[in-house]
């Protein structure tokens, strides 16, 4: 279960919080706030906006701090390390106030300027609203990376179109509901799939990154796709089963056909080559299939400990003294 941290005190609920996870974004962060307040302010609601540091070590605390001193509006939510940009996203909900969450990136790929898009989806009745990238500016490979990713969605159970992204909205009842799941690596997606609450999807622009580089190698990419499958589907289970099935029955006509060969005197002494080919393919079956097994079992022994997924060092921390 994630560490429960006191949210940001104000007079009244706001109703707006975005919630914005940062790691190494100091580049972009005064103009993010900028934008984000120019557009808060012309919608005409109350709102807050909510920075969870997840363990920057670039300068970005220093401006987080800055911001949060300058505007009462602005709150900064600091882990006490690295966690990972979907548990600083949790914090940031969990530290928000608002009767509408928002999140999004802090990288200025999605554009504040589309926040009024998913408010008017809001307002109209849904319960969560989805920002759908209209294009993407990534090489083939992270391309099609990502469309196996959203196969992966739609398979275990996330009925969701292609290219979803982090930019979304939801009401504060989804949001509660999304903060009582206790899996340590809460991917947002299927989990507010999950609970069931009525979804929209709207096209939203995603700039490229000009500035910087993306915080995800493709082996990253690959580690987090493994974690989305088997933290919330058992589906490589079942696939062990059916390949195993296969292979039985493979294995049976082979050696029906075999032993016929045999009867029949088509055949003298057996071959070594086929039998060492059949046994160093089932032994890497068996192998592969082990360590699915393994994973699971890896996060049964991690969930059985109830670790937090995340500590909170301090919230709206802004003494320029304290090291940051």
């Amino acid at each position: 279960m994630t560490q429960l941290s006191s949210p940001p005190s104000t007079d009244a609920r706001p109703d707006i919080s975005v919630c914005i996870p940062v790691y190494r974004e100091a580049q972009f962060l005064e103009e993010l706030t900028r934008r984000l307040v120019a557009v808060l302010d012309e919608v005409g609601r109350s709102y807050e906006i909510v920075f969870a540091d997840d363990g920057s070590q670039d300068g970005s605390l220093a401006i987080l701090r800055r911001l949060c001193r300058d505007d009462e509006r602005v709150h900064v939510v600091k882990l006490t390390r690295n966690f990972g940009q979907m548990p600083a996203t949790v914090a940031a909900i969990q530290n928000s106030r608002g009767a509408v969450i928002i999140t999004m990136d802090a990288d200025l790929q999605n554009l504040p300027e589309d926040i009024p898009l998913l408010l008017a989806k809001i307002d109209e009745g849904y319960r969560v609203v989805h920002g759908i990238r209209l294009e993407r500016h990534e090489g083939v490979v992270r391309k099609l990376g990502s469309a196996y990713v959203q196969w992966l969605l739609r398979r275990i159970g996330a009925d969701v179109p292609p290219d979803v992204t982090s930019y979304r909205a939801l009401t504060r009842p989804v949001a509660d509901m999304v903060l009582q799941y206790r899996e340590c690596n809460r991917f947002l997606v299927p989990v507010i799939a999950w609970t069931g609450a009525r979804a929209a999807f709207v096209p939203v622009r995603y700039l490229e990154r000009n500035k910087g580089g993306s915080g995800y190698s493709i082996w990253r990419l690959l580690s987090i796709t493994l974690e989305l499958v088997i933290s919330v589907s058992y589906i490589p289970l079942r696939a062990s089963v059916i390949v195993g099935f296969v292979l039985a029955l493979v294995s049976l006509v082979i050696g029906a056909v075999t032993f016929l060969q045999w009867v029949t005197g088509q055949i003298g002494v057996p071959g070594f080559t086929s039998i060492v080919v059949i046994v160093s393919f089932l032994s890497g079956v068996q192998l592969v299939f082990m360590g699915v097994l393994g994973e699971y079992l890896a996060r049964v022994y991690i969930a059985q400990k109830e670790r937090p997924a995340f500590h909170v060092d301090w919230v709206d921390e802004v003494d320029e003294d304290v090291d940051s």
